[in-house]
């Protein structure tokens, strides 16, 4: 909406949400599924 709209700063929160949500279930993935991940590095 905030792209349609043309309002910067609503779009980037909404991006930066839709990112975190991503990075949240990789989390959730990453702890339920290691065998399909490579060990992090330090």
């Amino acid at each position: 909406d905030g792209i349609e709209a043309g309002d910067a700063p609503a779009a980037m929160e909404a991006l930066r949400q839709h990112l975190q949500r991503t990075v949240d279930r990789m989390t959730e993935k990453r702890a339920a599924f290691p065998e399909y991940f490579t060990p992090e590095k330090p």
